[in-house]
């Protein structure tokens, strides 16, 4: 996919960059080494950064490493995600998505020579901006059409998708924005997984271990998907969906340790929110993924 190219994903940000920059400093003035010799390390730089670049990716892999358990539970016997041609026949006829511009996603599904590493396939996905003033509008919107369109779904996280609540994480909204304004029409063409690859992982585990253009996905896009997908989730056996792309907060705007999923129990589909360090067997981050 050519379109997606230019995307660069999450920065580090200057706040992170200063407190590095701090901890390298406390580490050179405890090592008691003299001007001359750190010197030399001046002169060496090339290589003490090739040095580092391994150890900081370690340390990276290493966060939550305890948040990691072995799982068994996967997808429905023979299942995939439909083809792109079938998800926008299926799309154009919700009546919520009758007036959006379709006319590109084949020619945009066609420029996928080669899936990305980890992804199952393709999804087509209404844009949110061209279903709901805001993020969390259009959120609402797929709570409202998976009540309307399956008899099997409970929402336990009612009146908690405000912009107070719920919010986009840097990483799956950068990615976003750039897809809104880079694709035309109304619908984006997504690579995707929808929790095979980081089953068994905490949602925070999963998220230190997305590759450079992996991202999380968020409610909205896995709502689409069940949507398109009813039979992805419709058993206990089936794996459960962590929506690793968001993040919670209180009533009272701090920031709450939790995120949203997606599960099958007590007969139903399940929305709702559990401790972004849970870890179960039963649980798998969903992701999107970039050229």
């Amino acid at each position: 996919m050519t379109m997606g190219a230019s995307i660069t994903l999450e920065k580090i940000t200057d706040g992170q960059m200063a407190k590095v920059k701090e901890i390298v400093e406390a580490a050179l003035r405890k090592s008691g080494l003299k001007g001359d010799a750190v010197q030399e390390i001046i002169e060496r730089g090339g290589e003490l950064k090739n040095k580092l670049i391994p150890v900081f990716q370690e340390l990276g892999e290493r966060s939550y490493a305890d948040e990691e358990v072995e799982s068994t539970y996967g997808y429905p016997e023979g299942w995939k995600l439909k083809s792109v041609s079938e998800q926008l026949v299926i799309l154009e006829k919700i009546e919520e998505f009758k007036v959006l511009d379709g006319n590109h996603v084949i020619e945009i599904a066609k420029g996928f020579l080669e899936l990305p590493e980890g992804a199952e396939g393709l999804v087509v996905i209404p844009k949110p901006s061209k279903v709901g003033k805001s993020y969390n509008e259009s959120v609402e919107l797929v709570t409202k059409l998976m009540a309307k369109h399956r008899k099997d779904w409970y929402n336990f996280s009612e009146g908690r998708l405000g912009p107070e609540h719920l919010r986009l994480n840097e990483k799956p909204q950068q990615a976003l924005s750039q897809l809104e304004r880079e694709t035309p029409g109304d619908y984006l063409v997504l690579a995707v997984q929808t929790g095979l690859r980081h089953r068994g992982r905490s949602d925070r585990r999963a998220r230190v271990m997305f590759s450079d253009n992996e991202f999380g996905l968020g409610p909205y896009k896995l709502g689409i998907i069940l949507l398109l997908h009813p039979e992805r989730l419709q058993k206990s056996e089936h794996l459960a969906i962590d929506c690793a792309g968001c993040e919670c907060f209180s009533a009272t705007g701090r920031k709450f340790p939790g995120s949203f999923y997606f599960d099958w129990s007590a007969g139903s589909l399940n929305f709702g929110l559990r401790l972004v360090d849970s870890v179960h067997p039963r649980f798998g981050s969903a992701s999107g993924f970039l050229e």
